[in-house]
Formats: C-alpha cells, sequence, structure tokens
C-alpha cells in the first residue's frame, strides 16, 4: 500500500523488505549449505514414508487391484464428507440440495468388490470432498476458503479410481498424498503397466512458483505450478516448428 511504501510509517506485520530475499534467509542459517540428505538416503525416506502409517501417502503403482465395498462405502459416505451447514456462495443448502448432493456419490451402486482403475491428471485441477463444483464456506461469500478443496492435483500425478459419480462427471479417486473427486474430464484413463512405465522415465520438475508454457505463441499458456513432474519423451524433437536441441521434450 502506499502507507507501507514510506519510511515513516511503521509496518504493523513486522514484514520489512529485505525478507522478501531469499539471501535474508539463508544467511540466518549456521551452515546454510549442510547436506540434509544425500540421494539415496532421500530415495529411502521417500520409500519409507509410503509405508507409514497416518501419512496417507501412497504407493499409486503398487495399490491393489481391488476394494471392498465396506471400505468403498466408507470412504465415500456422504454423512461424513458433506457439510450442511457450509455456505454456497450466501445461502446455506436447504434438504433438497444436500439430497441431491448425496444422491450424486451413487453409493447405491457399490456393491461387492470394485475393480480398481488408474488414471494420470492431464489438466491441474482441484482434488474435492465431495462430487461438485460448488463451493461450501464457513462465512458467506467467504471466496478464500472453499472447504471442499482438499489439495490441487498437478498434471502427470498418478490416480487409482475406486468410484464414479451418478452423473458420470466425477471419479473418487486416491492420489499419492490424499483421497477425494475429480473431475473426470481433467483425467486420462490408463493401466497399471502404462503408468509405471512412464512414471519410471527421467523427468524434468517445475522448481519456481509455477512456469507457463505454450507450443503456439497464439494460443493461451498453460500454466504449471511447483513440483508439477514431467516425464521426458524419448528423442529430442522439434514441436510445432519449435525446436528442442536447447531445451527438453517433455510429455
Amino acid at each position: 500500500s502506499a502507507c507501507c511504501a514510506n519510511a515513516q510509517c511503521p509496518n504493523s506485520s513486522g514484514v520489512s523488505e529485505k525478507m522478501i530475499n531469499a539471501q535474508f534467509w539463508i544467511d540466518r542459517l549456521e551452515k546454510p549449505d549442510k547436506v540434509i540428505m544425500s540421494p539415496e538416503e532421500i530415495a529411502v525416506f521417500t520409500e519409507e514414508i509410503k509405508h507409514t502409517p497416518r501419512t496417507y501417502c501412497t504407493d499409486i503403482t503398487a495399490y491393489p487391484p481391488m476394494t471392498t465395498a465396506e471400505k468403498l462405502r466408507a470412504a465415500i459416505d456422504p454423512a461424513k464428507n458433506i457439510r450442511k451447514k457450509g455456505y454456497v456462495g450466501d445461502k446455506l443448502p436447504d434438504g433438497n440440495y444436500i439430497a441431491a448432493l448425496e444422491a450424486q456419490c451413487n453409493a447405491a451402486a457399490v456393491r461387492g468388490i470394485s475393480i480398481v482403475r488408474f488414471a494420470i491428471v492431464s489438466k491441474p485441477t482441484f482434488l474435492r470432498a465431495m462430487p461438485t463444483d460448488d463451493p461450501s464456506y464457513d462465512d458467506p461469500n467467504d471466496f478464500e476458503f472453499d472447504m471442499y478443496i482438499e489439495t490441487l492435483l498437478r498434471v502427470w500425478e498418478p490416480l487409482a479410481i475406486l468410484h464414479v459419480s451418478l452423473d458420470g462427471a466425477w471419479y473418487y479417486v486416491v492420489s499419492p498424498s490424499a483421497s477425494g473427486w475429480a473431475k473426470a474430464s481433467d483425467v486420462a484413463l490408463t493401466d497399471r503397466a502404462t503408468l509405471k512405465k512412464y512414471l519410471a522415465k527421467d523427468f524434468v520438475i517445475v522448481t519456481g512458483s509455477r512456469i507457463a508454457v505454450s507450443r503456439d505463441p497464439n494460443r493461451p499458456r498453460n500454466e504449471f505450478m511447483m513440483g508439477t513432474r514431467f516425464p521426458l519423451a524419448d528423442d529430442q524433437a522439434a514441436i510445432d516448428g519449435v525446436t528442442s536441441d536447447y531445451s527438453y521434450a517433455a510429455l
């Protein structure tokens, strides 16, 4: 604000301009260049955490091929996940709205053993607690806090698909770090063997806050968040007339 730009105006937050730079925080460490874990130790730690109870970290490529009706019903249970006192915009949901949203979970279709399918995220998308784009706010029109959002799913994240919504527009999925409902239009179906093949490829990863990529300057750019992991193509190539001789070709 204009007030904060004035040196005579106290900053109520206590944040100074030098704190915006990474070096300020690096200089506060006794040994900033000390190696915390070797690549080998990181690999062991990553594998161990997948098998540690209550971390909710899941190795999707090792996910069981089937799930029981009892486990699936417990996971999608509308009574557990629906927020009857959460505002949809500036209004509380009425009985008809709640009944329709509960029906969307399609619990009546869960019978016997369910076959698990696999997929990858093809478009950045939210993982949601219920199969709807409608928000659920603690306060009316509290746009910053949609309590139905569990996390953001990044492109190429692997998924185990356990169930489908009544209208077919949503999948109940397990991701490497959380479970919930994802839009069917934002994922691409595959099989376990193909999933393993692509996840085993060399890769590039987004390390900045976000990057914007476009193969065609006349089209909107796709934006990818930090942590997005792209498998590399087998061969460097020219894509839409743009050479990849001095860059990477990712899938």
